[in-house]
């Protein structure tokens, strides 16, 4: 016995029904139908064009209304960094640090105690800082857990070299001395132009 798709209403014929030519030109006028629909409605790569224009030119006005400038931002660094130096991959027609108005570290502090560990992104203003450096700039970024336990990494960026330097990474747990360790780290480092 014949029965009917729920989508469409499509007749699919029982296993007992004779071939009938009305049957299935019946399905195909309600495929036809539906198709021709889609056809008529799809997005093509002009449209698309448009879209994306738009879509850019309302992000670049609303910025520059909210800030004065478009912001961009570049990933100069992924990976896992506890203690060593990495470089920087800064983007062409980027010559130092000093070509973004900001860079953003990103990392996990205390991340070997489960319970207490913190994501960070840390902002600092290399125009501000750097300029009065003529080699490198130390930041230090602290994570306080309780009064007396506490996490910190000491940073170094290197302009000439274009590099990141963990000068250390350190814990203080209770009343114990401040010992070196890989617990905290740095994740991402991301250099932000607003043009």
């Amino acid at each position: 016995m014949a029965e009917q798709t729920p989508n469409y209403g499509l007749t699919k014929s029982g296993l007992e029904d004779f071939y009938d030519v009305e049957v299935q030109n019946s399905n195909m006028n309600i495929i036809d139908t539906v198709l021709k629909k889609l056809d008529d409605n799809k997005v093509n790569s002009t449209d698309l064009t448009d879209v994306e224009q738009t879509v850019t030119e309302h992000l670049e006005r609303t910025a520059s209304e909210a800030h004065g400038a478009v912001r961009r931002e570049y990933v100069l660094f992924t990976g896992i960094v506890t203690t060593s130096t990495v470089n920087l991959d800064l983007p062409p027609n980027f010559a130092s640090l000093n070509d973004f108005d900001e860079i953003i570290v990103l990392g996990t502090m205390a991340r070997n105690g489960s319970s207490t560990w913190k994501h960070f992104n840390e902002v600092i203003k290399p125009i501000a800082t750097l300029n009065n450096q003529t080699v490198s700039i130390g930041h230090e970024i602290l994570f306080t857990t309780s009064e007396s336990n506490k996490y910190w990494l000491h940073l170094n960026f290197n302009k000439s070299n274009k590099t990141l330097n963990v000068g250390y990474n350190r814990s203080k747990i209770g009343n114990a001395a401040g010992l070196d360790g890989t617990e905290n780290a740095v994740g991402g480092v991301i250099g932000v132009k607003y043009d």
